[in-house]
């Protein structure tokens, strides 16, 4: 949905695609990616990811890493997050990509970062972040989503579409308990996932080579 309404000749809605798809299918808490302040001289890279934290490409289709320098679990020991190319219009990749070519990101230029109409670079907040998706959303007729809807978003999502959930935990980085109480939607979970299994009893058959 924020990919067909926000206007990827802005600069800024540009910034907030990418970094939209990064928190969903990163499983990303926003405090991780957004830095507090809008002024660029406040910027702390010690918190926030910067450019040169995106690795390479590890992947044909240009799947890549990218290191969180601060986390909820880890603090200031890190962690890295795998973003992973995605079929459609829906793809943290391509979105990733149009934003550090439209927002000119240098190597220690915050991600959540872009080029205002005054060509100063300011920093994206998650508060202006999710003014600019909740505006989109209200417009579609949704209620308001608070920043914590990125992460469960894309857990539910990798779910709902079959992925095992021992990958989603560990790519989400979740914790057992945590993991198991923000499961969503476990009606279409149940269904894609154990409903019209074989209960059959069959014997085994043993074949000997002769």
């Amino acid at each position: 949905m924020l990919h067909d309404d926000l206007d990827l000749f802005d600069n800024t809605d540009s910034a907030v695609l990418a970094l939209a798809m990064t928190a969903f299918f990163g499983q990303i808490r926003l405090g991780e990616l957004f830095p507090d302040a809008q002024d660029i001289r406040k910027f702390k890279g010690k918190y926030n990811p910067v450019l040169k934290d995106l690795a390479q490409p590890h992947s044909a289709h240009g799947s890549c890493k990218l290191h969180l320098p601060w986390t909820k679990t880890k603090k200031n020991r890190g962690e890295d997050i795998i973003l992973c190319k995605q079929n459609g219009a829906a793809d943290p990749i391509n979105a990733m990509l149009h934003h550090i070519h439209k927002n000119r990101l240098s190597e220690n230029s915050p991600i959540a970062s872009y080029i205002a109409p005054n060509g100063q670079r300011m920093a994206m907040t998650a508060k202006r972040f999710l003014k600019r998706c909740n505006e989109i959303w209200s417009k579609r007729g949704l209620t308001r989503f608070t920043g914590h809807s990125f992460r469960i978003g894309g857990t539910t999502f990798f779910l709902i579409k079959g992925v095992n959930p021992d990958v989603v935990k560990a790519l989400g980085r979740w914790s057992s308990d945590a993991f198991k109480k923000y499961w969503r939607n476990l009606e279409i979970l149940g269904v894609l996932h154990i409903e019209l299994l074989d209960t059959t009893e069959k014997k085994k058959k043993v074949r000997i080579a002769v």
